[in-house]
């Protein structure tokens, strides 16, 4: 008889990415679902002659020294961080999905807050370890404690997990709080992986890239997808101790991105000015939206961030479903730990005219 992991085995996929929403795009509606730049990427990338000299009959050129070097350079008004600290993945969740089969075992236990990116709970579910959770607090708009979490760090666990921007309500947590909390962790003897999926919509002083060089604990996993546009190319990368990014790099398997992923990669990292402008529309959309909800509740979050979570006021009414009818598509907030079917969370468009509207139909009805 064939056998399964025995924690495989009746195994549900828990995740906020749906099988009907290519479908569902399909019909028209305006797209405020998956986690992208809805302005696209960088001009640099758009040379497509440049990402034609990537020979697709040829193996990248493992282990990506080329781009290593180009994050080394990125970063090198904030952190002194070295080659041997970058490992490079097939998107920031890959790279969470390996950093999950290296530090979760049978018995582990990981302590996140919620709500928060879905998917990394699943992670540590298939590495047979057990995920926790401290909730945000509705009456505080679901912002972060960081002072009753540190105080969570000490009970057992073996893992911490924090994305910050946070993943769905788009608020970011200080530099300041992530450091109270990694210290701790170091006391403790306990991993902290910061996941930064969303960092290149706030400020590079405040991403905690800056404090691995103090903390060979911390794990800081980062995305091409979001801040560059590059989602359609899955690179991701993570910084950390060289001697993690040594083992790291021992389990994993050769040619994790593709020629055309590493040059776009290497490219995007040189216009930050595109980052910048990115931001900078997001928060003129983001104020717009928010200006327009009176009955709906905006929960706590960063104006710079292109994601954010929206309340309807009743606690019966399918908030995602009633978008979809008034021609917008979202997330649904029962597809996240600690909200509800009356929640959404929802990526700021390109432009917002059909969005605004159908947020006016919807208020007229509350």
């Amino acid at each position: 008889m064939l056998k399964l992991k025995k924690n495989i085995e009746g195994i549900e996929r828990t995740s906020y990415v749906k099988d009907d929403n290519e479908d569902l795009l399909s019909d028209g509606l305006v797209d405020c679902s998956l986690g992208t730049n809805p302005f696209g990427c960088s001009e640099q990338i758009h040379l497509w002659g440049e990402l034609g000299k990537a020979n697709v009959n040829s193996y990248p050129n493992h282990p990506y020294k080329t781009l290593r070097e180009a994050i080394c350079s990125y970063w090198k008004g904030q952190a002194g961080i070295v080659s041997g600290n970058v490992i490079i993945g097939n998107g920031s969740i890959s790279i969470l999905s390996k950093v999950s089969g290296m530090i979760v075992d049978s018995g582990t236990r990981v302590l996140g807050y919620c709500p928060q990116f879905t998917d990394y709970a699943h992670c540590v579910r298939v590495n047979c370890g057990t995920y926790e959770q401290v909730d945000l607090r509705r009456e505080r708009k679901l912002r972060f404690d960081a002072s009753e979490f540190k105080g969570r760090v000490g009970g057992g666990y073996g893992a911490l997990y924090i994305d910050n921007p946070n993943n769905p309500t788009g608020q970011v947590l200080e530099l300041s709080d992530i450091e109270s909390i990694v210290r701790e962790a170091k006391r403790q003897g306990v991993w902290a992986i910061v996941d930064e999926a969303y960092g290149d919509f706030m400020d590079k002083e405040n991403s905690a890239v800056s404090l691995v060089g103090d903390y060979e604990n911390l794990i800081v996993v980062r995305s091409f997808s979001k801040g560059f546009g590059l989602a359609g190319l899955r690179v991701g990368y993570a910084v950390c101790s060289e001697e993690f990014a040594d083992l790291y790099r021992r389990v994993d398997t050769p040619f994790g991105i593709s020629s055309p992923g590493h040059l776009a990669a290497v490219l995007a990292l040189g216009d930050e000015a595109f980052l910048k402008d990115s931001a900078e529309r997001v928060k003129a959309n983001k104020e717009a939206i928010i200006d327009s909800c009176y009955g709906i509740k905006v929960m706590h979050t960063s104006m710079r961030v292109p994601i954010m979570t929206l309340e309807h006021p009743d606690h019966d009414t399918d908030f995602k479903g009633l978008l979809i009818e008034n021609g917008v598509l979202t997330e649904s907030g029962s597809d996240f730990v600690n909200l509800g079917k009356n929640h959404v969370r929802l990526r700021v468009p390109r432009e917002t005219g059909r969005l605004l509207e159908a947020l006016r139909r919807i208020e007229e009805g509350i």
